[in-house]
């Protein structure tokens, strides 16, 4: 390995020591510092790099997958429901079967994900207010925006104006 390319891997292992990255940000990551080297290397060389990483298992979209929506899911980090969960990991460069694979996987509660996405945003709401045709609309509005189907949404605001505020 030549002296950047040690560079180039000694900063992508410095960064994935901090957070976790997919194989696509990885490389719009080293292409930029890249750039911006007073050596920089070739496209092979990135290539062998990057390809060093994967083998390493320090770069693997699969895992990466598995471990965002477990994150989204599991109450460590806001909850996103499946649509947007599937939107935010290909916009990561993720693809398609490593998302649809984690899913099954994990098979997130997304009644329990919207429930508890809507507690946060009506502690302050009356229940009187959650009967009313706007304020559904909002709260429909706003789990659609977080990628809840419509089947979810439905669900989730029926039993909301069915029960008490401390049911919730």
């Amino acid at each position: 390995m030549t002296t950047p390319q040690k560079n180039l891997l000694n900063y992508a292992l410095t960064i994935l020591a901090k957070k976790r990255f997919t194989v696509s940000e990885m490389v719009r990551k080293m292409e930029a510092r890249n750039r911006k080297s007073p050596a920089p290397v070739s496209d092979a060389d990135l290539q062998e790099v990057l390809e060093k990483l994967v083998k390493s298992n320090f770069l693997n979209d699969r895992d990466y997958a598995y471990f965002y929506i477990e994150g989204r899911t599991n109450g460590q980090y806001k909850p996103f429901g499946p649509l947007k969960i599937r939107a935010k990991l290909r916009q990561k460069g993720i693809d398609d079967l490593h998302i649809n694979t984690a899913l099954t996987a994990l098979d997130p509660d997304e009644y329990a994900l919207a429930k508890s996405l809507l507690s946060r945003k009506i502690k302050n709401l009356q229940l009187s207010d959650l009967r009313e045709q706007k304020t559904q609309a909002k709260l429909a509005r706003f789990l659609q925006s977080n990628g809840f189907n419509t089947d979810v949404i439905y669900k989730t605001l029926r039993r909301l104006t069915n029960s008490t505020l401390e049911e919730i």
